[in-house]
Order: structure tokens, then sequence, then C-alpha cells
């Protein structure tokens, strides 16, 4: 779990891991365990310590939107890993992706194909509020391509927006 940030982090990116409350001990376990200085030694990296840049933990929960000024929008870049798995989650990951982001952000999401309609509502979702393109396979490692692992960088569409109904509305 947030095996992308952790390696973000090890590059020196200020990462922070985000998912529901009742995920964030086992994800803040991971962090102590693995990108702390003290854990960092104890794996013998010590060279890699200095190049760390910082992880922190918090709760965000798509659906409220309350939550979303907490964690000090805007970020420049936005890496969201395998978090699209319910049809019904779409509208609340992608008014999420536009809550926390300005239109020079970039957004890198990557995702196990699951499920056709899933797959669907996100390409749905997305159209006239992002621009998508899908990363190509020949752009992957060979060592972990896979046909069902999607790779898209979206970047806001203009200035898009939703509208109280969930609608798209470009202003």
């Amino acid at each position: 779990m947030g095996l992308a940030g952790a390696a973000m982090a090890l590059m020196g990116a200020h990462v922070t891991f985000t998912d529901l409350e009742s995920v964030l001990p086992l994800l803040r376990q991971n962090v102590q365990n693995n990108l702390t200085p003290s854990a960092l030694r104890l794996s013998g990296a010590d060279a890699a310590a200095a190049r760390v840049g910082t992880a922190s933990v918090a709760p965000l929960d798509w659906a409220d939107a309350a939550a979303y000024a907490s964690l000090g929008p805007p970020f420049p870049f936005l890496l969201a890993a395998d978090c699209i798995y319910a049809e019904g989650a779409v509208p609340h990951f992608l008014a999420t992706l536009l809550a926390l982001t300005v239109p020079s952000s970039r957004i890198l999401v990557t995702n196990e194909f699951r499920s056709a309609s899933v797959h669907a509502a996100f390409l749905a979702g997305c159209e006239g509020v992002f621009t998508l393109r899908r990363v190509p396979v020949s752009k992957l490692d060979p060592a972990y391509e896979h046909p069902a692992i999607h790779i898209y960088a979206l970047s806001r569409a203009r200035q898009a927006v939703r509208d109280q109904s969930g609608r798209s509305v470009l202003t």
C-alpha cells in the first residue's frame, strides 16, 4: 500500500498519502517502516536518506468535499495508483481531482482494468473536464507492463468545474 508514493518520496518528492480513515493505520505504518530516516538507516540506505522528500498521511474521503481544503491544495502533481474500482466512486474521484488541482497541475492515474463499466465511467467522466492521454505500453518497462494495467496522463481542460448535479461545466 502506497508503493508508488513511496517511490516518489524516495526520489525527493513531498508526498501526502491519502485514503479512507479506516486504512490510515496501515498506511502510517508503511510510511514509518519505509520512509523515515531510521527505517532507511536500518535498511542500509544511508545515502538514500539524504535525498528523501517528505511523507505525510491524511484522511481523504472523495465524497466529503469539505475534507479537500485540509490537504492544502492545489497540488502541482497528483498520482492516483489503483484507486478506481467502483463505478459509483468515479464522479467523486473526478471531483476530488478537480478540487485538488489547477490547470497547470499534472495528474497520473494508474489502474488495473477490472470492470468495463467502471473503466467506461472513468473515461466518460473525464470527457470535457480533463485532457486524457493513455501512456503507451511501449513507454513502460517490459518487466512491469501488463494488458490489464492502464496508465493515463491527465490535465485539466481549460477551467473545468462540476456543478451541483455533477455535470461538467467549462468556465
